[in-house]
């Protein structure tokens, strides 16, 4: 059987889908710091709770936009131009090297700025806190009562009333405002 070049390309990019989707499935307890999680950005992973989650360390530092009917460059777990200039800014304003992408460089700088808090009153969690410049947002390390347990999530600044949102993508399932 004779493969072309769009065949064999197709194949592999579905099996890097597929690999991705895996990963995906659960941000392990096994990592003490946001490090590990995947490279965002307009031509990468490019929407789910994960840029969720780097929007709200954008808007806890850098002060961007909370809410989409404010503003098109907020909080919605999409990474597109605003996303971006806001990651360039932050890359910036951290000292490190400022291409407007999230690897695990970033990641890890952002990692300097988690302050454990300690386990919840019932032990479910062990809560952190994302310490900004400007502003401050709650994370957990998800236990037994949460499916999977041991997953990392987080709780959105543009909806401070919700549920724990587990580190994932490509589902959005935070509210914006």
């Amino acid at each position: 059987m004779k493969f072309t070049r769009g065949a064999i390309a197709l194949a592999v990019a579905t099996a890097t889908v597929l690999a991705t989707a895996v990963s995906a499935q659960a941000y392990s307890s096994g990592y003490s710091d946001l490090s590990h999680l995947p490279v965002l950005g307009v031509s990468y992973v490019n929407q789910g709770n994960v840029v969720g989650l780097w929007q709200n360390i954008l808007y806890t530092d850098i002060d961007i936009t909370k809410c989409l009917s404010v503003n098109p460059n907020a909080i919605d777990g999409h990474f597109g131009t605003g996303s971006r200039g806001g990651t360039i800014s932050w890359q910036r304003a951290h000292g490190i090297g400022a291409d407007g992408i999230v690897g695990n460089g970033t990641w890890t700088k952002a990692s300097q700025n988690l302050v454990d808090v300690g386990l919840s009153e019932y032990g479910t969690y062990e809560s952190y806190s994302y310490v900004g410049t400007i502003y401050d947002f709650r994370l957990a390390k998800l236990n037994q009562d949460y499916t999977p347990p041991n997953t990392w999530a987080f709780v959105s600044v543009s909806n401070p009333a919700s549920d724990w949102i587990q580190f994932s993508w490509p589902g959005i399932t935070f509210y914006t405002c």
